[in-house]
């Protein structure tokens, strides 16, 4: 499934099952036609849910600067009514381009949803499914166009991770189920993004460990010049930096996102850089050990260079990191396999011989 904002102002999804060879026609989200954007969640990326089939949908829109909650099932493909989750209880006038709402459900099942803006911020949740949504303890936030990735933690716990684009800080906070922390964990003090390309960072989750690998680009301001692609990891309640992906590169990254292989816990990191002005292409690099060290640089895997857009990445799979990207020039969106990870199939069982028996000493059946 691949979620975009289509041409004329609605939300949609289309469905591959191919493995991205052919697309199915779009199915429509959110049908208001000024829908900005949107995030998603896979009840299967939060760590503990093995059989969950619910894909959670967060949408926004220009006109009542609200977040909207709507949810697929992908046994069925159908969708729930649409939820106005926060008219009742927030206000403000969402800034298009400057901010991104996040969705995740926690290990207890609890939904989030959040979304940073100079006239209003918050996190709200809801315990039953999506119907109902309440703000999740006391705001987090200031009024302000920041980027956000909200994560599961175990127990139930939730972390937000912000970019503050004002201070170039990237940095974190926990909440415990009724508070949240009293002060930001800083990850990066000099996170420098880019004014023209936003939320060129992105966040995933090994479910088997519970840690989470962060990946973003810093240096961005004036791009091509010494541009980087930085990493961090949270674990045991801690950030540590790891091994960069890329160190004043003269390539210009315009957006950084991350997935992680489910059999094996190696790592993606998939990223577009200009190597002159308008004409970008998408990358990507391994990692085997946690991001301590990063393979070559594989691509351009896009076969059609332009003004590229995106990209965004499954987070998670054990059987295909995909990224789909969006290109100005003809107004498309392209997609392409990063990698093909299904596992092996078991080998089959060894060939059965036929036995003849030629002859019986004593006879057959003799006494």
């Amino acid at each position: 499934y691949t979620f975009y904002r289509d041409a004329d102002g609605t939300c949609v999804y289309r469905k591959t099952t191919d493995g991205g060879a052919s697309w199915g026609s779009s199915v429509t989200v959110d049908s208001q036609t000024d829908c900005i954007g949107g995030g998603i969640w896979y009840d299967r990326w939060t760590p503990g849910d093995s059989t969950g089939t619910y894909i959670h949908i967060v949408t926004f829109d220009s006109g009542n600067s609200d977040l909207w909650y709507t949810r697929l099932d992908t046994n069925s493909d159908t969708l729930t009514a649409t939820v106005n989750a926060t008219g009742a209880n927030q206000g403000g006038l969402f800034t298009i381009g400057a901010n991104f709402p996040s969705v995740t459900k926690g290990t207890d099942g609890i939904l989030y949803m959040g979304i940073q803006d100079g006239t209003d911020s918050f996190v709200i949740k809801s315990i039953d499914g999506g119907v109902n949504w309440t703000e999740a303890g006391t705001n987090p936030f200031d009024l302000a166009d920041d980027f956000l990735i909200l994560m599961p933690l175990s127990g139930g716990n939730i972390i937000a991770i912000r970019w503050d684009i004002s201070a170039d800080d990237i940095q974190s906070k926990v909440f415990n189920g009724s508070s949240w922390d009293a002060n930001w964990t800083d990850i990066d003090t000099n996170a420098t993004e880019n004014s023209n390309f936003d939320c060129a960072f992105g966040a995933t989750i090994d479910k088997t460990t519970g840690i989470i690998y962060l990946a973003y680009a810093a240096d961005i301001a004036a791009l091509g010049t010494d541009d980087d692609i930085r990493t961090a990891v949270y674990s045991g309640g801690v950030w540590s930096s790891k091994t960069d992906v890329l160190t004043n590169d003269s390539k210009a990254v315009t957006s950084v996102k991350i997935s992680i292989d489910e059999n094996n816990s190696h790592l993606y990191v998939v990223y577009t850089a200009f190597i002159v002005a308008n004409n970008g292409n998408v990358y990507w690099k391994k990692s085997t050990d946690g991001m301590n060290t990063w393979g070559a640089e594989q691509g351009p895997i896009n076969t059609t260079s332009g003004n590229l857009a995106g990209p965004r990445v499954n987070i998670m799979s054990n059987e295909r990191i995909y990224t789909p990207w969006y290109i100005t020039s003809s107004d498309s969106l392209l997609g392409n396999t990063v990698a093909d990870i299904s596992p092996p199939p078991p080998p089959e069982d060894p060939p059965k011989e036929t036995l003849k028996i030629n002859s019986t000493s004593p006879s057959d059946n003799a006494a």
